[in-house]
């Protein structure tokens, strides 16, 4: 929320926080910020997702400009440090922790977004709190072939370097698509909290919800 208190004057409204969004002209608040979800939403214009979404929009920044920024203000040391590693090895371990969680941004957005809420209906259904969905960092794979693959392309990543965590699939004729696909997105954690891949569970048909 500090972040985009900076970007936006914020007054409270019960849990959350809220303002005039800036990413449309409005005069009446519609922009919602809840501090414990770390999580935007504007109502007026369906725009929603993390900080990292909230400067890339704002800002026009790529997600590793994005990262940087973000890891400049916390003053958190983004190459790893550990004994022993070359530098190609820090590099590459730092590039798949950071496509990892642009993927997870993606997936919680979807999740989130008006095109997910059958699937969060599902998940409610099934008896999972939005506590616990938000807690553990459930997401959505759209059920669509390119979603992540035409995202990240537009976000200024390079397709190729989501192969290593299996995250797409490189087409025969050329091109990249999508690993998963209508699928329940659950990040996998190793041990200090890293974020080191994902399992999906198939969705199959849902009804849509009410």
């Amino acid at each position: 929320m500090a972040v985009i208190s900076e970007y936006v004057k914020l007054r409270k409204a019960g849990r959350s926080w809220i303002g005039l969004c800036p990413f449309h002209s409005e005069k009446t608040p519609s922009f919602s910020v809840d501090p414990d979800k770390q999580l935007f939403y504007c109502f007026g214009c369906n725009t929603g997702g993390n900080v990292f979404t909230f400067l890339m929009k704002k800002e026009g920044l790529t997600f590793q400009e994005a990262l940087q920024i973000l890891a400049d203000k916390a003053g958190v040391i983004l190459t790893p440090s550990k004994g022993g590693r070359s530098d190609s090895a820090r590099k590459e371990i730092q590039r798949l922790r950071e496509v990892l969680q642009y993927a997870q941004t993606k997936f919680r957005e979807n999740l989130l977004s008006v095109r997910g809420r059958d699937a969060m209906a599902y998940l409610h259904k099934r008896g999972l709190s939005q506590e616990t969905i938000d807690r553990f960092g459930l997401g959505l794979a759209m059920d669509d072939w390119e979603a992540l693959a035409v995202a990240s392309r537009r976000a200024g990543l390079t397709t190729e370097i989501f192969e290593g965590p299996a995250l797409l699939v490189e087409r025969q004729g050329g091109g990249f698509y999508d690993r998963f696909r209508n699928r329940i997105m659950f990040p996998i954690w190793d041990g200090s909290g890293g974020l080191i891949g994902f399992g999906g569970r198939a969705l199959g048909m849902i009804p849509p919800s009410a």
